[in-house]
């Protein structure tokens, strides 16, 4: 094993690896195998006011239905308070309706218009309905590279923060 450590195997892209890293008692290959994901930095700035950029995103189905039937959670997350709105939803294809009163409800709240709403690449978040009612308000939708749930960051946090208190709560 340490060989194949040492000369490299076939389809492996790690590469000039010291043989020993200063404070860890393990070799190097065995630290790159245990290794995780670098953290995804884009060099996105937070917003500077209230509502200037949400991030949003679908959770679910939950293990178990709601008293109501619903097995999904549309979630929220304002990007400068960090304020979360979550919206019960029976089917994903709620997501747009449910924009919809955040929206309105949020803007008459705070008197600001939002600017601007970042999602993954969910087809219920980011196309059709979603995508013509932001052209429409005037909003900017940005959508991350698909399978890569980092690139909504604020949003997926924000659903492991809720779904861990569905488990364990």
């Amino acid at each position: 094993m340490v060989a194949l450590a040492e000369s490299g195997a076939d389809g492996m892209v790690i590469t000039d690896l010291p043989k020993k890293i200063p404070g860890l008692d393990a070799c190097a290959a065995c630290v790159a195998a245990k290794s995780v994901h670098l953290l995804h930095k884009e060099g996105r700035n937070r917003a500077e006011a209230y509502l200037d950029r949400v991030h949003i995103d679908i959770a679910g189905p939950m293990p178990k239905k709601s008293a109501g039937g619903k097995e999904y959670e549309y979630i929220i997350v304002d990007d400068y308070s960090r304020a979360v709105y979550t919206r019960p939803l029976r089917l994903k294809s709620g997501a747009p309706e449910a924009f919809k009163k955040f929206k309105a409800a949020a803007e008459n709240e705070s008197q600001k218009r939002m600017r601007e709403v970042m999602t993954d690449n969910a087809r219920k978040l980011s196309t059709g309905e979603m995508r013509q009612f932001c052209e429409q308000e005037g909003i900017k939708l940005h959508t991350s590279v698909r399978y890569s749930p980092e690139s909504n960051g604020v949003a997926e946090r924000t659903i492991g923060v809720l779904t861990i208190q569905v488990f364990y709560g």
